[in-house]
């Protein structure tokens, strides 16, 4: 009894145009949030690979800078910079 009111559902028109239209939104919504992964995969991707390229950008500046205050040459003319140093080895020098 049960599989002949089943069988009558189903053969109901309504019925089934009911089943395939939610099949249908059902496949709609599951493709709308793969749609929205894959762009949420590509956004994380894209600020992942911009804050490397910041990071590796403050590095250069930073390396740049020392190099500058550092390494660089006196300009001609100037006197070479003179760097006090105080250790306990200066003291030492002064005892011999």
């Amino acid at each position: 009894m049960a599989s002949n009111a089943g069988s009558a559902i189903m053969s109901n028109q309504y019925v089934s145009t009911g089943a395939s239209w939610v099949s249908s939104a059902l496949s709609k919504v599951a493709k709308a949030a793969e749609d929205v992964s894959t762009m949420t995969k590509e956004k994380v991707e894209k600020a992942e690979e911009q804050r490397k390229e910041i990071i590796c950008r403050d590095m250069r500046e930073m390396v740049s800078e020392f190099a500058q205050v550092y390494l660089d040459e006196p300009s001609v003319g100037e006197p070479p910079a003179i760097v006090p140093v105080f250790s306990v080895d200066v003291k030492k020098l002064h005892i011999i």
